[in-house]
């Protein structure tokens, strides 16, 4: 299952990675993230613990982030309910007031109950929703 989007949005690069950077907070913006915590940080990666669900299903997940700090945040998937998980944000300033946002996933899930469900979840998913913070 693949999702990509592209967005312009009217932030500069830096404010834009520093809201994606910090994980923690994705419960206040991301729909269907109901918590988030960093497991582990160091200077070439973080190791977040992510809580998502759809209706009475929820799922908690490990990845490994690496940041590339204003450019880039690509996470990897370590444990949970996937085969594969791939989610990269990657920013490009268009002015000094204004960012292109390119947001790509790529998940595999182990069952296929849980790809459906997840499905209509991704689906979902509203990078624009980020004009709002």
């Amino acid at each position: 299952m693949q999702l990509q989007k592209k967005l312009t949005l009217p932030y500069t690069q830096e404010s834009l990675y520093t809201l994606i950077v910090d994980i923690e907070k994705y419960p206040t913006f991301i729909s269907g993230c109901s918590a988030a915590k960093i497991l582990e940080r160091t200077s070439e990666f973080l190791r977040a613990e992510l809580t998502v669900g759809y209706g009475p299903f929820k799922e908690t997940f490990i990845s490994k982030v690496y940041i590339t700090p204003f450019d880039s945040i690509k996470a990897v998937g370590e444990a949970g309910p996937f085969h594969s998980l791939k989610v990269v944000w990657k920013f490009q300033a268009l002015s000094p007031e204004e960012t292109e946002v390119d947001f790509f996933l790529e998940v595999q899930f182990k069952s296929k109950i849980l790809e459906t469900i997840a499905g209509k979840m991704i689906n979902r998913i509203n990078i624009s929703t980020l004009k709002n913070y």
